[in-house]
């Protein structure tokens, strides 16, 4: 992965979670109420749930893999697949951001586009 497309990533990320801080004032988020909550969590329980959270993300880009056909390496996949949820995340609406999750597979995978939207398809069939 060039230089070009890490910074790229990066920046959304950092838009996306802009634009999730900005929600959260103007939703009157309590942010020291929610860090109380954490805190009340027992540690090996959120490891827990961590994991299987980490765990259940791998399985999604794996069936991606399958479901795609793609020769990509594992690891290519994996940030193109989460660079494609940042970007239907950030997006206003869910048919926008399968659109642009589309165009991800399309630059960075090099998908054909019915390739891209039957994959995408089948994904959202199986969850």
């Amino acid at each position: 992965m060039k230089i070009r497309e890490l910074i790229f990533t990066f920046l959304l990320l950092v838009i996306g979670l802009t634009v999730i801080g900005i929600i959260m004032v103007l939703s009157e988020f309590d942010v020291f109420k929610f860090i109380e909550l954490i805190q009340t969590i027992p540690i090996y329980m959120f490891l827990f749930w961590l994991f299987l959270g980490i765990i259940e993300y791998l399985l999604q880009v794996f069936r991606f893999k399958v479901i795609s056909g793609t020769e990509k390496n594992f690891f290519e996949l994996t940030l193109n697949y989460n660079l494609g949820h940042l970007i239907a995340f950030i997006a206003p609406s869910r048919a926008i951001g399968e659109g642009l999750r589309i165009l991800v597979f399309k630059k960075y995978l090099k998908m054909s586009d019915s390739k891209s939207i039957s994959s995408i398809a089948i994904e959202r069939v199986f969850d």
